[in-house]
């Protein structure tokens, strides 16, 4: 079969598809430069390529696209890419979620190719989501896929003004979300520029605790400057520093939990007791009415409580988090070197400082007493201020530059080091000093009830306030992690070869990679206190592991624009120290007797054939893939419900399979269409008692199939370019946890879009966003704490946004 004729038929082919899943025939329409769709340039291979001519499947966006879906974290692009799911703010590709965490670590984000989660997308060239283990090229952690953001750099063509500004109202949340950006370009001369942006946001809360009437709300600040020098027309070098902010006050969570009793506690002076009160403590000693809430059976009155009833919990504490951190990158190239080879280096140096505070009144004193753990990141025994982890990051590699030759190679070496230096208090837990809060905390975890308080140095028994001056000088202490070093080196040499062979029925492409790998990680940490029991834990973990991943690809294009590709890819997590041995308190836990002080290293092997390419005079494009993807000694997080705490470990075996499809058609000059559509089916291969899960069970935070539609209309208006965009998301039903409850189970949903735009001049545009538009209630997660309906403890639901209504304006001088 000559190569026309197999254009042809793989045309054939999919258009008959699209006719079988309910489309009309497609005519074939002489070729319209205004109605063929644009050529996308990606850097998944870290060179710039086609879409088309990578062997892999990938979703990208650019900056028009960005604005004008109004998509302000790259989670919000997640949402809409075949074959992802978020439950929070980390993407799940192809299944890969791990076992009981919303957050498992597969997907790795780097920022203009460093490493680095920042999300907002504002200023940014494009975002690109490479599926599938990316061990190769991109290193660790990348065993479901890897984001690129790119951001847009500095121009050395025009001096330049330009900003955002959004108001939005969400239904049910008091007060309203602002948002403001403001960038200027600056050209320095011909040769050098400057480009700063920086954002300022407010988002209040809607999660309102009836305990102290807070909703909460989240502050975010960031501020981006790039200095670009081109060096010579062949040298460019850029360096960039990033500075962001964010601090979250309040809940994100409802509590669906209705529970039948509750502790309480009844106080009787006693001069003589240890605390200076006898304390009785009852668990039935008030009943909740059947069918009552936790809020209303706490406090049955509406004091604080204007909210529906469905975002009104009741907590004894507010929590909060605050993040800060510096990051300086580098990025380096030179496109000839002695006529063989481009050299690129991205270098990052950052650090960063956490502080937060994790409310324990409810599982560790049952609501008797306030106690809380903070989390403090920042502080040396010194007590001078030091950040909390120090991360370095080089990445030198050279490229064939020979556009002649049948022959591209890339070498690299990748050097990661990730520092926490000694931070005593790094989480201090902390409860109430009143003297009848410390009676009723030295009840409650004293022998008489939950024995973990011990008796001192003489034999005599303690009270709580009494444990924490002799621990720590500081009666409302009670437990304590003493982190005295924390290290993480990764070492990577890695390549990768491509053959290109042109024959007379078209282009065969054969591309194999490799990555050499070596960690080495030295962790030391102290434990002590109520949890971990009279005599300190220590754990002390000084190991090392390598090894390697590959890949392989065959790709065919019959022409330029089409392309059939079969892939095999491997990738890979590092593995790591745990604890040195379980806690006091969780020693009969069922699944304590599964732990183990290190866990090693995952595996992923991937395989996947995918079709992309332009049809319909470049008016459909359509990229699809099958997958099967086989995961052993997959790490997570095993959590011990009886006690509150985890660890990690290789917990279990599994399989995923399904495919992906991402289309988009130039119906007419004005209207286009999106359909991307997934179907995974990811499983568990073996039991994982670890888990409380067998063989077949469904992996977790993994939908049965998702979809994203869309129609944009251009059009005039006035004589202004205006637009409208009609979109609509679906998500089949997941589960959250093994040994799942319903409680544990997000319904599958479908939410609708509506916006539109119009420019106000030449220089500004004003549009408007109906996100939710028919107010879809619906879960992102739902969790039982103890995967018990009686159990009286959290039930986790975090609601999807309600209706809300955007206004923005953009704006360029």
């Amino acid at each position: 079969m000559n190569a026309p004729k197999l254009t042809t038929a793989i045309r054939a082919v999919i258009a008959g598809s699209l006719v079988a899943t309910g489309g009309a025939s497609l005519p074939s329409f002489a070729e319209d430069k205004k109605m063929q769709l644009e050529e996308v340039i990606v850097s998944a291979r870290k060179r710039d390529e086609t879409l088309i001519e990578v062997p892999m499947n990938i979703s990208t966006i650019g900056q028009a696209e960005i604005q004008k879906r109004n998509l302000i974290n790259k989670e919000d692009f997640f949402r809409t890419v075949a074959g992802g799911a978020t439950t929070g703010s980390q993407l799940i590709l192809r299944g890969l979620s791990g076992g009981n965490d919303s957050s498992p670590g597969t997907t790795s984000t780097f920022y203009d190719g460093v490493p680095f989660d920042f999300g907002d997308l504002y200023d940014t060239e494009r975002v690109e989501v490479l599926r599938g283990p990316q061990g190769t090229l991109w290193g660790s952690n990348a065993i479901g896929g890897t984001v690129q953001v790119i951001t847009n750099k500095p121009s050395t063509e025009a001096f330049e003004i330009f900003g955002s500004i959004q108001v939005s109202k969400e239904k049910n949340v008091e007060g309203t979300g602002n948002r403001a950006y403001l960038g200027v370009n600056v050209p320095l001369s011909d040769d050098v520029a400057m480009r700063i942006v920086a954002n300022a946001s407010y988002e209040p809360g809607k999660i309102e605790n009836a305990a102290t009437g807070n909703t909460g709300y989240e502050e975010d600040s960031w501020l981006r400057a790039q200095l670009l020098w081109n060096i010579s027309e062949e040298a460019q070098l850029i360096v960039g520093y990033t500075h962001s902010e964010e601090y979250t006050e309040g809940y994100e969570y409802a509590d669906a939990s209705a529970p039948a009793n509750y502790y309480t506690a009844e106080l009787t002076p006693n001069p003589a007791a240890m605390s200076g009160y006898d304390v009785a403590i009852d668990y039935y000693g008030g009943s909740c009415e059947a069918g009552q809430s936790r809020p209303d059976c706490r406090q049955p009155s509406t004091l604080g409580r204007g909210q529906p009833d469905k975002f009104t919990i009741w907590e004894r504490v507010d929590e909060w988090e605050e993040d800060e951190v510096d990051m300086i990158n580098i990025h380096f190239t030179h496109d000839n070197i002695a006529d063989i080879a481009a050299l690129t280096y991205v270098g990052s140096w950052r650090d960063k400082k956490d502080q937060s505070l994790d409310n324990w009144s409810r599982s560790d004193t049952g609501d008797l007493v306030k106690t809380w753990i903070i989390n403090h990141d920042f502080d040396d025994d010194t007590g001078a201020d030091m950040p909390a982890g120090e991360r370095i990051t080089h990445e030198l590699r050279f490229q064939s530059i020979n556009q002649d030759s049948p022959i591209d190679w890339t070498v690299g070496f990748y050097y990661d080091e990730s520092k926490l230096g000694k931070t005593p208090d790094q989480q201090f837990q902390y409860h109430e000093g009143s003297p009848e809060a410390l009676a009723i905390a030295s009840a409650i975890w004293g022998s008489n009830y939950w024995g973990y308080i011990w008796d001192d140095a003489n034999g005599n028994p303690q009270t709580i306030d009494q444990l924490g001056q002799s621990l720590y000088g500081d009666p409302t202490k009670n437990y304590n992690i003493n982190t005295i070093k924390n290290e993480l080196k990764e070492t990577a040499l890695f390549g990768e070869l491509t053959y290109t062979l042109n024959t007379s029925i078209g282009e065969w492409e054969f591309t194999g990679g490799v990555r050499f790998f070596d960690f080495e990680w030295d962790e030391q940490f102290i434990e002590s206190g109520i949890w971990v029991g009279e005599d300190v834990a220590l754990t002390s973990n000084q190991d090392s592991a390598d090894g390697n991943r590959q890949k392989y690809s065959v790709s065919y294009r019959p022409e330029e624009d089409i392309s059939v590709y079969y892939l095999y890819s491997e990738g890979y997590r590092p593995g790591g120290s745990s604890l040195s041995n379980v806690p006091q308190s969780c020693r009969n836990d069922p699944v304590a007797q599964y732990f183990k002080p290190v866990y090693d290293s995952d595996s992923i092997e991937n395989q996947e054939l995918g079709l992309k390419g332009l049809f319909l005079d470049k008016r459909l494009s359509v990229s699809a893939a099958i997958y099967r993807i086989d995961w052993d000694d997959v790490q997570t997080d095993v959590y011990m419900a009886t006690c509150g705490f985890s660890y990690y470990g290789n917990a279990a075996q599994a399989r995923s399979e399904g495919f992906e499809i991402e289309t988009t058609y130039v119906i007419s000059e004005q209207l286009t269409g999106t359909f991307n559509y997934s179907q995974t089916d990811s499983k568990l291969t073996a039991d994982a008692p670890w888990l409380a899960a067998e063989k077949g069970d469904e992996m977790t935070m993994v939908p049965e199939y998702n979809w994203y539609a869309a129609l944009d209309y251009e059009f005039s208006a006035y004589g202004k370019d205006a637009s409208l965009r009609l979109a609509a998301t679906g998500y089949g039903a997941y589960k959250s946890h093994f040994r799942a409850l319903e409680q544990d189970e997000s319904d599958s949903y479908t939410t609708w879009d509506l916006s539109g735009s119009i420019s106000a001049n030449e220089n500004a545009t004003i549009s408007m966003y109906v996100s939710n538009l028919f107010n879809e209630e619906y879960t992102e997660y739902k969790r039982s704490r103890l995967n018990s309906p009686d159990a009286g403890l959290e039930q986790y639901v975090y609601y999807g946004d309600e209706r809300t209504f955007t206004v923005r304006l953009d704006f360029t001088y």
